[in-house]
């Protein structure tokens, strides 16, 4: 069987669009209230991707620079990679998080949106610029929350990565292989 995203002008986002209006049950998208969550202290390896409780956790809806990725401001490299993981560091702190898992990525890393009491992580990196809006164009999709108002946000106030000129992370990892 085809996934839907498989047919031409169904995307993710559209995807999105039917479960946010009840139209259809797609897929294994849990009810709010019956999702796994993993509790703790964090560990920030990079801006969307934390260890939590001894597990992995990939934010879920959003795609962050690699550490060792670099942009440029007025033509010049500038080390944004490490900047988001240090932004994402200073907005989890030292408090406990908890993070909401929606299902598994190819790895089996917990697909998750994480929050510090009521902000919800995956949504300040992004709306702070430090990562985009992302959901996989192929493969199994889980679908969490969209981040796309955070981002178009981001980018008018040209905050994070926005300040400069950036390859898309997905783009920058496909360029490393």
């Amino acid at each position: 069987m085809r996934a839907l995203t498989e047919i031409r002008g169904i995307g993710a986002s559209r995807v999105r669009d039917i479960l946010d209006q009840g139209v259809a049950c797609v897929g294994v998208r849990a009810a709010a209230g019956r999702r796994d969550v993993i509790s703790g202290t964090a560990t920030v390896l990079d801006a969307d991707t934390f260890v939590v409780a001894g597990e992995r956790i990939r934010l879920i809806g959003i795609d962050a620079p690699e550490n060792d990725q670099h942009c440029h401001v007025d033509g010049r490299p500038w080390p944004c990679g490490e900047m988001a993981t240090a932004a994402a560091e200073a907005m989890v702190g030292r408090s406990e998080i908890a993070c909401e898992v929606f299902g598994r990525d190819r790895y089996e890393r917990p697909l998750a949106v994480c929050r510090r009491g009521e902000v919800d992580l995956n949504d300040l990196i992004v709306r702070e610029g430090w990562a985009l809006a992302w959901y996989p164009s192929s493969g199994s999709v889980v679908l969490g929350p969209s981040y796309e108002a955070a981002e178009a946000e981001a980018a008018v106030h040209r905050r994070g990565m926005w300040r400069g000129q950036f390859v898309e992370p997905w783009e920058w990892r496909r360029g490393q292989r």
